[in-house]
């Protein structure tokens, strides 16, 4: 009998989103199989899903994670999301803003005055219900249920492409030179 090693708990995490948030998207996913850990398979990857009927090959990958971002983080969400939820219910529309964090040690004082400045970029889309877009910031305005989001940015770029490439090229390029390889 042969016994295969399962997926670390980190994996079976990130898949449990990944197909939860497609589900809720309306997507029907079913998880068919973890071909890194069969050794018949060619494929050296986490998961093959297998989405409204077509099939994906899946591999995630952790990225190195700023730790002066962790700081920007939590300062964000604290300095964001109330205001955010409500200019959202008050202009009775849905915000979506994301950036990219000044980067601070823990021990320093945050960059209040970049906040302050995000804040009444977010009022004045609301208010005009135009979007505002530039380098430092994407404020997306829309009909629909008051909500809030924001979401960072990986890079100093707004373009996804970029950030993909900027911020995803050092453990991609690990990935294509040592766990790929095998598979080609």
């Amino acid at each position: 009998m042969t016994t295969y090693r399962q997926r670390s708990e980190l994996e079976e995490s990130a898949l449990r989103t990944l197909i939860a948030a497609l589900e809720v998207r309306g997507f029907n996913v079913v998880d068919v199989g973890c071909p890194e850990l069969d050794p018949s398979d060619p494929l050296n990857i986490d998961a093959r899903l297998n989405i409204d009927g077509d099939d994906w090959a899946v591999e995630h990958c952790r990225i190195v994670h700023d730790p002066e971002k962790i700081a920007a983080e939590r300062y964000a969400e604290e300095s964001l999301f109330a205001f955010g939820n409500q200019t959202a219910s008050e202009y009775g529309i849905r915000i979506m803003v994301g950036f990219y964090l000044p980067r601070w040690p823990e021990e320093q004082k945050p960059p209040i005055a970049f906040f302050e400045r995000i804040k009444e970029r977010i009022r004045v889309s609301a208010q005009s219900g135009t979007n505002d877009r530039d380098s430092e910031c994407q404020i997306y305005v829309s009909p629909g249920d008051p909500a809030f989001e924001f979401s960072f940015f990986s890079t100093d770029d707004p373009l996804i492409r970029n950030q993909l490439l900027k911020g995803l090229k050092v453990p991609l390029l690990k990935k294509q030179d040592k766990q790929f390889l095998p598979a080609r």
